[in-house]
C-alpha cells in the first residue's frame, strides 16, 4: 500500500476505511484530543503515526516520504493563506508522482462559516507550491456521488515527475489515488 498523509482526521471517520490501503498512515491534526480518539479507534493498526501540527507545517516528515494526501472536510475550515502553507508542505513531503485530494469550498455557505477558495484560486496555490492540478470535480461515478454540498469542489493534485516519466504516468494506472497495492 501507499504511504498516506491525512489532514484533520477528527475522530477517524474516513481513516478507518483508508488505513487498510496504506502501508504507512500519518494522521496530522491540530487537536491532540482528536488524535487520541483516532488512537483508540485504530489501535489494531500498527502502521499509523500521529502528528500534532501547528496548523501550517508538517515538521517531522522527511521530504519525499509520502505517496498520497487525503484532506476531506478540513480546508473548508482553514484560511486560504494556511491552505497555501499546507500545500507547500505537501509539495515538500510528497514523493515525485505523489497525488493529493483536497475538498474545499468555492462559494459562501448559508449555514456557518466556510473558507472560500475557488477552483482557479486552488489551482494557483497548487502551482506556486510546485504541484500540478490533475482534476477538479464535485460529482463522480457517473453522477452517483457528489460532494457534501454543491458549493464544494474536490481538487486532485500531483507532485510532478521528470518530464520523461510524466507522460507514462498520466496514461497508466499510476494515477489511481488509493490503489489496493503498490
Amino acid at each position: 500500500g501507499s504511504r498516506v498523509l491525512e489532514f484533520g482526521p477528527g475522530a477517524g471517520r474516513w481513516t478507518e476505511h483508508l488505513v487498510p490501503r496504506a502501508s504507512r498512515r500519518v494522521l496530522v491534526e491540530v487537536a491532540p484530543k482528536c488524535l487520541e480518539l483516532c488512537r483508540r479507534r485504530l489501535q489494531a493498526h500498527g502502521h499509523v503515526e500521529y502528528l500534532v501540527t501547528d496548523g501550517a507545517e508538517l515538521g517531522g516528515l522527511a521530504p519525499g516520504s509520502i505517496d498520497r494526501v487525503w484532506c476531506w472536510d478540513v480546508f473548508i475550515h482553514v484560511r486560504p493563506e494556511d491552505q497555501e502553507r499546507y500545500l507547500r508542505e505537501c509539495a515538500r513531503v510528497l514523493a515525485p508522482g505523489g497525488l493529493g485530494l483536497v475538498l474545499h469550498t468555492v462559494a459562501p455557505y448559508a449555514r456557518g462559516w466556510r473558507s472560500v477558495v475557488t477552483g482557479a484560486q486552488m489551482a494557483q496555490m497548487c502551482r506556486v507550491s510546485g504541484l500540478e492540478v490533475v482534476r477538479q470535480f464535485n460529482t463522480w461515478g457517473d453522477g452517483r456521488w457528489t460532494t457534501p454540498t454543491p458549493m464544494d469542489l474536490i481538487t486532485v493534485f500531483e507532485k510532478p515527475l521528470a518530464k520523461s516519466v510524466r507522460h507514462f504516468t498520466r496514461r497508466g494506472k499510476c494515477l489511481t489515488l488509493f490503489p489496493p497495492g503498490r
